[in-house]
């Protein structure tokens, strides 16, 4: 009965989040669309952020609604956990559990930073560790197809200082974008590289992390989906600045693109 009601909580907290997810993508697409019109008129730019304010209240009211139920569970949970006959019979069930309260959390704090209600809370890590949970993101977003996959990192990366949960809700928005590009389907590949120089907006040492789409073989010879800029300067384009990162696109031969982010790299003295 606990594992029941506590995967069907999971289940509907997991619903309003993607109910929520596709409102803020269809927002985020009302407010970006006009930005291309050159004719826009001020009066719809005010009620495009209108629109934006208050999805985001919504999100952060929901998240905080959501953190209060999750605290409760997992406190619940630790409590039945340490009951010796409880814990020899049910332990595997408490052990998932635990694991699906904590992706809650994960959920919740992505939540709090679509409304923007929750304070960056940056740390030291090598961006080659979030790869495969990016691209567990990235995959969910666009369903199964394209595809997404990582290379693998033959050399060690240096660190970087950035608000992880900001960071991966920025590459799913560029995932998003990248997968419009490729309606005939392909594969989008994830790379991080260590840079000695980057770009000329840069500077110094560089960890880059890259995106690049891989038509099919149709896409390949189709007319190419131009890259849209106009998607990328919502929250993609604040967390671009307060990381002080650069992002650079690219075209490539066979319809393909190449998006990089470019990062500083972390020294002992940054964090």
């Amino acid at each position: 009965m606990i594992a029941f009601l506590t995967t069907a909580g999971l289940i509907a907290m997991t619903l309003v989040a993607v109910w929520l997810w596709v409102a803020y993508r269809r927002s985020e697409q009302a407010r970006q669309t006009p930005q291309l019109v050159h004719h826009e008129t001020d009066a719809a730019s005010l009620r495009d952020l209108a629109r934006q304010q208050a999805l985001g209240r919504m999100v952060g009211g929901v998240a905080h609604d959501l953190n209060n139920a999750l605290t409760v569970l997992i406190m619940n949970l630790d409590i039945l956990s340490q009951d010796n006959a409880l814990a020899e019979k049910h332990g595997r069930r408490f052990k998932n559990m635990m694991n699906a309260a904590s992706r809650g959390s994960s959920l919740v704090r992505h939540l709090l930073s679509f409304s923007d209600k929750r304070r960056p809370d940056p740390e030291v890590f090598c961006l080659s560790e979030m790869v495969p949970p990016v691209v567990e993101l990235m995959q969910a977003a666009l369903g199964k197809d394209p595809t997404v996959r990582a290379l693998a990192a033959d050399d060690e990366h240096w660190p970087v200082y950035l608000d992880a949960p900001s960071l991966e809700i920025a590459v799913m928005h560029l995932a998003l974008v990248l997968g419009d590009m490729l309606p005939h389907g392909g594969e989008i590949v994830v790379e991080v590289a260590n840079l000695a120089k980057g770009p000329p907006e840069t500077a110094g040492e560089q960890v880059a992390l890259i995106l690049r789409t891989m038509p099919s073989a149709d896409g390949a010879a189709a007319t190419p989906v131009s890259w849209d800029p106009g998607r990328v300067h919502g929250f993609v384009g604040h967390f671009i600045r307060t990381a002080k990162a650069h992002l650079a696109v690219t075209p490539e031969s066979g319809n393909s693109t190449r998006v990089t982010v470019y990062f500083p790299r972390c020294l002992d003295d940054d964090a």
